[in-house]
């Protein structure tokens, strides 16, 4: 884990510049786009769809492995998991910065995504599998934190210093892990699928922009 060391995280090779450039676009696009698509066009067609085609899969064991992993992505597990985290950087890699850049994207994602919630106040749908749940429904609070935060450990991990067969690997079970949590509140009705859509962009969109203002903060120092 010594590339972790320092500022050395921020280094960025270029093919992974302009991956996470079009990653940025390719999220920012499809984001506005839902927007649009919900609160100007009022377009409900999508969503609708997505949930004929939920409801026609539904079972008791798939009902009960979603519920899991909408646990997963609960404030119960990653706020803990965050700390964790922190600790291991501050710890066990000793790096100070890290260790400030992983509260800060902790913090600042949460805080966007209470803002946001305020700001578009869309309702939740009313066929829900678990009871009722509170707070507003855009964007999904449980897409945007879990893909904040196993985006973040995929690139840590792609900065590590294992095989690229086992980063590969991890990452994507990280990718697959926020995925399946994200799509756990469409299938439990807690949320229409555009929630979910705009929760996942704004998880990348957040930690590229974040991974871009720390490396303008550390630029003389890299």
């Amino acid at each position: 884990m010594s590339r972790l060391k320092s500022h050395h995280h921020l280094r960025f090779s270029s093919w992974e510049k302009s991956f996470l450039i079009l990653l940025l676009l390719a999220a920012t696009f499809v984001f506005v786009y839902q927007v649009l698509l919900v609160f100007h066009y009022e377009s409900l067609v999508w969503d609708e769809k997505v949930f004929i085609y939920v409801r026609s899969h539904q079972s008791a064991f798939v009902s009960g492995l979603m519920k899991v992993f909408t646990f997963i992505g609960s404030a119960w597990v990653l706020v803990p998991a965050y700390l964790l985290l922190m600790a291991w950087a501050f710890y066990s890699l000793r790096n100070k910065w890290l260790t400030l850049h992983i509260f800060i994207i902790a913090v600042s994602s949460l805080l966007m995504m209470l803002m946001l919630k305020n700001i578009f106040k869309r309702q939740r749908p009313d066929h829900s599998l678990i009871g009722e749940v509170s707070g507003m429904s855009f964007p999904s609070g449980h897409s945007y934190m879990s893909f904040t935060f196993f985006g973040l450990l995929i690139y840590l991990i792609q900065r590590s210093s294992l095989t690229v067969v086992w980063k590969r690997i991890f990452q994507f079970t990280c990718f697959i892990t926020a995925s399946v949590i994200a799509l756990s509140r469409v299938y439990l009705g807690v949320h229409y699928f555009s929630d979910v859509l705009a929760g996942m962009c704004l998880g990348w969109i957040g930690l590229i922009l974040t991974g871009f203002i720390f490396y303008l903060w550390h630029r003389e120092q890299l």
